[in-house]
């Protein structure tokens, strides 16, 4: 009876204050989700798709090794019917997502550009484990993003696009694909762990400057599915991962939706994308480039090498002019000149600021469309040259000889407008080593003077030492047969005879 009193009085009490029963109010910063995660499974899994692609895989090696050194198996055909094997036919899978229908049977398809990069025929195998012929309708290999389409009588659900600019680091993600090839569609979930990432290094290059980095698990197979939000919209195309072993990490990147939306559009209307282009190749700066130029930071980018008869030529652009900014946005590093470029109109005029020689100066090149003018290769060993005429620099420990016909087809250097000497050896605790230098290297220029012959290196390299011992020294070198690259050497620097090389 006694705890029936007091129940009442403490109901009574509690009633006497309305507000303790009020809802507490929702913070306008709180996220209420309609869905849960099952429901866009359920929603979107009918979109997404796995992509087979059949490859060929020629036997390159191999040819590369007999044609270099003119071998014949004698345990095999004399013609060479047999010095190689048949190509060998392989599937690559990957994923993608339907992001548009095309009168009642037509549907557009996003994947990767690396997915179906060499492949000779495509399938595309919906949920229900049908396959459908695919064709191809653009790619792009900037941004890694390709559209394909095939033709159903089924009504299949299209995704639709997110604001990949509003997201933040810590919102959930979703990732939809076919992992491994297994068959089906798997889904993984993290959260959006970095914004903007920029994957761009200096032998490999991308138009894309911020990756959707997520820790929802992104693994082989995943490439070309979709990046997902708590809404089911699609924020990023899967693409890549950070890995010791192949597999995820919790390291995984995506191109953002408002990068692959315009690049999917432009695909579909016109089977390509169309960039700009003003032809040069450039570098990043390091502490003895900019010391040599007498710089206070590494912002910028250094020409190397500038296209005959492009934009860039026109305009008055040489190598070892520095580029700080386009259009008034500066370039913070070198991989910003390509992206900044690519972006700007095709016809229109820019203002490149550049710093030449100490001095600040405009120049204004005309864009016009892309053209390839860059090939890189792997790099190539060879054997020790057997030399008529060679100059050894004591200073940088590293040899030089006249660049003949002979060495011109030996290295690969087919542009004959190149210049200079070549690199004949290079010891290996030197100090030209540690810069990088290899054997096969042409120097073009030191210290912005042509080379005219082997004796202009040590001549140059001895006159600047006495000059000023400390101030770096700049060469500008042809590479690997394609590319130039400025190196700047500091004197300072010791020989690493008898310490461990790691």
């Amino acid at each position: 009876m006694r705890i029936f009193h007091y129940s009442f009085f403490v109901l009574v009490y509690l009633l006497s204050f309305p507000s303790a029963f009020a809802k507490a109010p929702v913070k306008k910063d709180t996220i209420l989700y309609k869905t849960s995660i099952a429901d866009i499974a359920d929603a979107s899994k009918n979109s997404v798709v796995n992509v087979a692609s059949l490859i060929l895989i020629q036997d390159e090696q191999e040819m590369a090794h007999r044609m270099r050194n003119l071998f014949v198996d004698p345990k095999k055909d004399l013609f060479g019917a047999e010095m190689l094997s048949a190509p060998k036919r392989a599937v690559a899978v990957g994923s993608g997502f339907i992001i548009k229908k095309e009168g009642c049977s037509t549907y557009y398809v996003v994947t990767n550009h690396h997915v179906v990069q060499d492949a000779i025929s495509m399938r595309i195998i919906l949920a229900d484990e049908s396959i459908h012929h695919a064709t191809l309708v653009g790619k792009d290999a900037d941004t890694d993003i390709a559209v394909l389409k095939f033709e159903t009588s089924q009504d299949l659900k299209i995704l639709k696009w997110g604001d990949s600019e509003k997201l933040r680091i810590g919102e959930w993600s979703i990732v939809l694909g076919n992992p491994y090839g297994l068959g089906g569609t798997s889904l993984t979930t993290g959260v959006i762990s970095y914004l903007a990432r920029d994957l761009s290094t200096e032998n490999k290059r991308t138009l894309v400057d911020n990756y959707i980095q997520t820790e929802a698990a992104i693994n082989p197979g995943n490439s070309g599915g979709p990046l997902l939000n708590i809404d089911g919209e699609v924020i990023g195309v899967n693409t890549s991962i950070i890995s010791t072993s192949g597999s995820n990490h919790s390291v995984g990147f995506a191109v953002p939706a408002s990068l692959a939306q315009d690049v999917v559009e432009k695909l579909i209307v016109h089977g390509k994308v169309h960039r700009s282009w003003f032809g040069t190749t450039a570098q990043s700066l390091n502490q003895y480039i900019c010391q040599y130029f007498g710089l206070k930071d590494t912002k910028g980018a250094l020409i190397t090498k500038v296209t005959k008869g492009s934009p860039a030529e026109k305009a008055g652009i040489c190598a070892g002019d520095i580029v700080v900014s386009i259009n008034k946005k500066p370039i913070k590093k070198f991989t910003d000149l390509t992206i900044l470029g690519k972006k700007i109109p095709i016809g229109t005029t820019s203002d490149f600021e550049i710093i030449r020689k100490g001095e600040k100066i405009t120049l204004h090149p005309i864009m016009q469309e892309y053209q390839s003018h860059e090939a890189f290769q792997d790099s190539l060993k060879f054997d020790s040259i057997i030399l008529e005429n060679h100059a050894y620099n004591t200073e940088f420990d590293f040899g030089v000889t006249p660049l003949t016909p002979q060495f011109r087809q030996r290295f690969e250097i087919s542009d004959f407008d190149i210049e200079g000497v070549l690199v004949a050896d290079v010891k290996e605790e030197g100090i030209a080593a540690q810069f990088t230098f290899t054997q096969g290297d042409v120097i073009l220029e030191i210290n912005e003077k042509k080379i005219r012959d082997i004796h202009d290196v040590n001549q140059i390299i001895k006159d600047s030492l006495k000059k000023d011992p400390h101030r770096p020294i700049l060469f500008l070198l042809h590479r690997e047969g394609s590319r130039n690259t400025f190196v700047a050497i500091d004197p300072k620097t010791k020989n690493i005879k008898g310490k461990d090389i790691i």
